[in-house]
């Protein structure tokens, strides 16, 4: 109770005020904590973040087929200019590109990569 009166007086001293009655004690760990270790491992393997973004980083790499398929950007350019160099006047630039990327000669190159990024993903996961 001691400590109780010593932060309420703290804070009278930080804030310029009483604290409202409506503290409580604060919870303790152990209440908190599993009963059991099993427990304890169980919520450790679900819920460490190190294992989750190992979890994650597995599944990426499953899921990872954007190798195998072709990208198709656009691009879209524009240039204004008055008056530069040589030339008197306006002098504007438009382009537009279709622009598509693809490995069709590389056979299973693309496949194998997927392979070896599983298997290193799961030889993390032991």
């Amino acid at each position: 109770m001691a400590n109780r009166s010593l932060i309420k007086e703290q804070f009278n001293e930080a804030i310029g005020c009483d604290p409202s009655d409506e503290m409580t004690e604060p919870i303790e760990l152990y209440e908190n904590l599993p009963e059991a270790l099993e427990n304890a491992k169980m919520v450790a393997m679900y819920e460490h973040p190190h294992l989750t973004a190992r979890k994650f980083n597995f599944i990426s790499a499953k899921e990872a087929d954007g190798a195998n398929y072709p990208q198709v950007a656009i691009e879209l350019r524009s240039q204004g200019n008055d008056n530069i160099g040589v030339t008197k006047g306006n002098d504007d630039a438009y382009s537009a590109m279709l622009v598509v990327n693809g490995n069709i000669f590389r056979s299973g190159a693309d496949s194998s990569i997927k392979l070896s990024r599983l298997f290193e993903a799961s030889q993390t996961e032991d």
